[in-house]
């Protein structure tokens, strides 16, 4: 992701950001489950999706790793969750 580009979809709601965001191959940050779920459904490539939320719950975690969204993880909590999320998936995704 080297000189990637994220637009932080907390800064504006609007839908129509999220599409030229990915009309521009610019990627979405993305700091809950709303706001993950939303730009997966506005049909953005998961690849440009990062994860930046504060306090990611077991379901934020598991949604983003079954997209296949960039996970950023904040603690030791975070990456302990992580790990036994990813334990449980099927094992291409792991």
């Amino acid at each position: 992701l080297e000189g990637s580009l994220f637009f932080a979809r907390k800064a504006n709601k609007l839908p129509c950001f999220v599409s030229a965001a990915g009309q521009e191959g610019i990627g979405v940050d993305t700091a809950s489950l709303t706001e993950l779920q939303e730009t997966l459904a506005l049909g953005l490539d998961s690849s440009k999706i990062v994860l930046t939320a504060i306090g990611k719950s077991p379901e934020l975690i598991k949604t983003a790793a079954l997209a296949g969204a960039l996970l950023v993880l904040e603690n030791e909590d975070e990456l302990q969750s992580a790990l036994e999320i990813s334990r449980s998936l099927p094992a291409p995704m792991r």
